[in-house]
């Protein structure tokens, strides 16, 4: 080959190489300081509370900067945004099931590792919020027996009277010995007041 000889590189391919070498090196610290730029500043973001125009106030960079530099860094992984997962999963199964049952609206309350009775009032709150929303006023509402409903009866805010619905039993009580509080009478006559 001409101008290549065994094992000797050329004085142009020596300083090209070094070149290369000297870019490659600039481009990672400049890239490790913008890195280093974008922790900084999510930090002070999402870590602090801090608005953009605070940070931007404190390092002396323009907001819109530092409003590039939070999208930059979720681009490329140094800031991600979780979604609770319980809750996450529990939006999912609410939709799912409104969609299947052609449902107006469906509340999916976790019950994780909360003890019964825990578990039963947050039913109860939640089961009386979602009813209180769906209500209008006149509606005809009927009611049956258990411990739930007396949970969701016992969370429900006083309107029978205000929004003049109208509270009927739907079946009666099962046989044999019921708690008078889980009874179907008691329960419509709780939530009609």
């Amino acid at each position: 080959m001409k101008g290549h000889h065994d094992g000797v590189i050329s004085d142009q391919a020596v300083r090209k190489r070094i070149c290369t070498n000297v870019q490659n090196q600039e481009a990672a610290m400049e890239n490790s300081d913008d890195i280093r730029l974008i922790v900084k500043i999510a930090q002070l973001y999402y870590e602090q509370d801090m608005t953009q125009a605070q940070i931007a106030r404190e390092l002396g960079i323009y907001r819109t900067t530092i409003s590039r530099l939070l999208k930059r860094g979720r681009d490329q992984g140094i800031v991600t945004i979780a979604i609770n997962y319980d809750y996450n999963e529990n939006l999912w199964l609410e939709q799912q099931l409104k969609q299947k049952f052609g449902l107006k609206d469906v509340v999916v309350v976790s019950g994780n590792d909360e003890d019964e009775e825990t578990q039963l009032a947050m039913m109860g709150l939640h089961g009386a919020q979602l009813l209180d929303r769906l209500l209008e006023p006149g509606d005809i509402v009927g009611f049956s027996w258990g411990r739930a409903v007396s949970a969701l009866v016992e969370n429900l805010p006083q309107a029978g009277q205000s929004r003049q619905l109208i509270c009927v039993p739907i079946i009666g009580g099962p046989s044999g010995k019921l708690e008078s509080r889980y009874h179907v009478n008691t329960l419509t006559y709780s939530a009609a007041a």
